[in-house]
């Protein structure tokens, strides 16, 4: 196997096995995760319905309690003022209704009464007296004006109930018309039988008289005595039966009127358990008069020291016939009060005035909170009695989405983290493996820069040793000079390298000019270069200033600049090598220009060691002299760039700074 597919294939054989491994823990942590929330949502689920239907029947048992407790409330209570009948006080008296201030119970918002012509009035309110009025009277206007609204909806809920208390009315007038036509009946019944009794005594007076007179006819006076008497004992048995039944009637008529006196509701032998109980309020007429005229009451009391008012209503004598009220139970409705459904007690009320609808508002409502739970009439444990549910909203649940986000965030976050451990695993092994590769051509580019000079200094010296020419002799030892050069120069470049991978490559400026350590170098290398036919050019300010400089590493900064400068002008006809130190702003420049094709820009803007342009007709070398002359320069504070020269070939600009301090 080829060694440039180590890296991929080791690449694909990590992520696949590091992709298994997520996949299978996402799967199978997946399978748990749903079995848990299965569990975990069963178990929510009967928690949140065994809570339900705790609030549920604790609900229900309140609102219950509240229904009979309301039920046997008298039905002048729903107004401002009110006459007791059953008071103490004689003569008129009112006082506010104990529903004047607003209800007490947290599950009743207002009580309400309602006309045949959809008037609404409170408890609250008296728009007549406006002292009486509630201390919050804004918020009892609007629940009225909300509740007149709505009129229709509750009369038309409260229907049924209106009917069945006017039913009972008609019963009950109905009743009373039966026993009044039984006791007429009756007084005929008795009258003439007084008259018939008064008829025989005078019959027999006559016949004892005429006894004598009627022995002949004993026969016939007797015959007519038995058939009198038979007509008597029928007509007696007529009288028995209507006094029982007339005995009955008012038997039946003093438990219904003692059982409405004490107003505990009375049910009727035909009544199923259960059902609307509509109870009998006996009051006395003039108590009715204050109740429906209790303002005027209120105002005559107030008032009754003033010689110039003339009251209005008297209390009636207590001998007249007594008033019969009838009140229906309350029973839960749902009507749509402010286009919303909510929860409402009602009862219908018979009086002499008409029938009457009164009721209490509840604060339940489609959507109300209770307790952390939802009142509606969707889905939920019934509320029994009412048609309500109550139900838990779905924020009270353990919510599994939450849970499998929670679980997406750290399998996500753990994937990453071993993708990220992969990546790592690769970009070593591809890092050690472009090491390797790079050792491997450095060891052969080494071999390759090495045995040239090598080989040439061996040739020279055999050269030398043959040669008897003293011109010749001369030739080749500076030819044995210049390969020398070359091969300390290849060298010197590995060590420095080297210290700069190790770290302990460091510089020693010195305060001085630049300029005669340039001259130096090129003196130096100028031999060489000539004996290469690359004649070097050098030009040098007369006005550089001082810097701060280390000798040493300037001369490997020149050398590999003008070696590499010969490296690329290799095939064109002038070679010739210019290097021009020069002041610039605050520091100085040295430039080597050449003619040849230049060196890649990629190589300036990164320089890395052992790269090299990817031409094919690059020269050969190790690729350490640029690297090595930007860590020169960056240490001193420079910069270098590369540039076209004009008229072709490169410009390589190495710009120093002055005062620079390392």
């Amino acid at each position: 196997m080829k060694r440039s597919f180590r890296v991929p294939l080791a690449a694909l054989v990590l992520f696949l096995g590091v992709g298994g491994l997520c996949a299978a823990w996402y799967v199978s942590s997946q399978r748990a995760f749903d079995a848990e929330v299965t569990l975990q949502s069963q178990l929510a689920a009967r928690q949140a319905g065994d809570r339900e239907r705790v609030v549920a029947g604790t609900l229900a048992e309140r609102l219950e309690t509240l229904r009979r407790t309301e039920s046997q409330r008298p039905y002048f209570h729903y107004q401002n003022l009110y006459h007791d009948p059953k008071g103490a006080s004689q003569g008129l008296s009112v006082t506010p209704s104990p529903l004047a201030t607003g209800s007490l119970h947290p599950l009743v918002v207002a009580h309400f009464q309602i006309d045949a012509q959809n008037g609404v009035t409170l408890p609250t309110l008296n728009e007549e007296l406006g002292e009486l009025n509630a201390p919050n009277a804004a918020e009892q206007r609007a629940l009225r004006a909300m509740l007149a609204a709505s009129a229709g909806n509750v009369r038309t809920a409260a229907e049924s109930l209106r009917e069945q208390v006017e039913k009972e009315a008609k019963a009950a007038e109905a009743t009373a018309k039966r026993i009044a036509q039984l006791e007429a009946r009756l007084a005929q019944t008795q009258r003439t039988e007084r008259q018939r009794e008064e008829a025989r005594r005078e019959e027999a007076r006559r016949v004892e008289a005429q006894r004598a007179e009627e022995q002949r006819l004993e026969a016939a006076r007797a015959e007519a005595a038995r058939i009198e008497a038979a007509r008597v004992e029928a007509k007696k048995r007529e009288v028995e039966r209507l006094q029982k039944e007339r005995a009955d009637l008012e038997r039946k008529d003093q438990q219904r009127r003692a059982s409405n006196q004490s107003l505990v509701p009375t049910q009727r032998s035909d009544q199923v358990a259960g059902e609307n109980v509509t109870k009998v309020e006996v009051i006395d007429p003039s108590a009715f008069q204050q109740n429906v005229n209790s303002n005027v009451v209120y105002q005559q009391l107030k008032q009754k020291a003033s010689s110039y008012f003339s009251p209005t209503v008297t209390p009636q004598p207590s001998s007249e016939t007594p008033i019969e009220i009838l009140t229906s139970d309350l029973e839960w409705r749902t009507v749509t009060i402010d286009r919303k459904p909510r929860l409402v007690a009602l009862r219908a009320v018979h009086t002499p005035a008409g029938t009457v609808t009164q009721g209490m508002l509840t604060a339940l409502a489609e959507g109300s909170p209770l307790e952390g739970a939802v009142v509606h009439r969707g889905e939920g444990s019934a509320i029994e009695g009412t048609g309500w549910r109550v139900q838990l909203p779905p924020d009270a649940l353990s919510s599994p989405a939450e849970e499998r986000q929670r679980f997406l965030r750290m399998f996500v976050g753990v994937s990453s983290v071993l993708m990220l451990v992969v990546v790592g695993v690769i970009w070593t092994l591809w890092h050690a493996e472009k090491l390797a590769n790079d050792r491997t051509r450095f060891a052969a580019t080494a071999a390759h820069e090495l045995r040239t000079p090598l080989a040439s200094l061996r040739l020279y010296s055999d050269l030398i040793a043959e040669e008897e020419d003293p011109l010749n002799r001369e030739r080749y030892a500076r030819e044995l000079a210049s390969q020398t050069e070359r091969l300390g120069r290849v060298v010197a470049n590995v060590l420095e390298v080297t210290r700069i991978e190790r770290g302990a490559f460091t510089l020693h400026p010195q305060l001085g000019e630049i300029g005669p350590a340039v001259e130096e170098c090129i003196d130096r290398l100028r031999p060489q270069m000539e004996a290469a036919s690359c004649p070097l050019h050098l030009r040098v300010a007369p006005d550089l200033p001082e810097i701060a400089f280390d000798a040493d590493a300037i001369h490997h900064v020149v050398d590999n600049l003008v070696d590499n400068a010969e490296k690329y002008s290799r095939d064109v006809p002038d070679r010739s090598i210019s290097v021009d130190v020069a002041r610039e702003q605050d520091g100085v420049a040295i430039t080597v220009t050449d003619r040849g094709p230049g060196i890649a820009d990629e190589l300036f803007r990164v320089p890395k060691p052992f790269r090299r342009a990817a031409s094919p007709s690059a020269p050969a070398g190790l690729g350490l002299g640029l690297f090595l002359v930007d860590r020169i320069v960056r240490g001193h504070g420079g910069v270098i760039r590369s540039t076209a020269a004009e008229g072709g070939g490169a410009r390589v600009h190495v710009f120093l700074p002055a005062f620079y301090k390392a």
